[in-house]
């Protein structure tokens, strides 16, 4: 994915806010991303930016961003699984992993 280009101004403007969380949940990442995340936080440490504040922001950015693409697939995603697919029972639905060589990845 080809990254935007934008100013460190800009960078500092979007991602670097100061957030107070509140209401917060847990959310698992892998290790290394969260390893590199915590990085890029500490390094910009003298923003104010906390790694949950940071994490938030990227999300944020991300939801806005990609919203509409979204609500398309969940709707796509809503037809599939509503409408049985040709020979099988109403009843009798298979749901692939998207994988090669059929819904159990093998």
């Amino acid at each position: 994915m080809k990254s935007k280009k934008i100013t460190k101004e800009g960078y500092l403007k979007e991602f670097c806010l100061d957030l107070r969380l509140r209401k917060r949940k847990a959310v698992y990442i892998r290790s290394d991303i969260h390893e590199r995340m915590e990085h890029v936080a500490h390094s910009l440490k003298g923003y104010n930016i906390s790694l949950s504040a940071l994490v938030t922001m990227i999300l944020v950015r991300h939801i806005n961003a990609y919203w509409p693409i979204h609500d398309q697939l969940a709707e796509e995603a809503t037809k599939t699984l509503a409408t049985p697919q040709a020979g099988k029972a109403k009843g009798d639905r298979v749901i692939s992993t998207g994988k090669k060589g059929g819904s159990d990845g093998k």
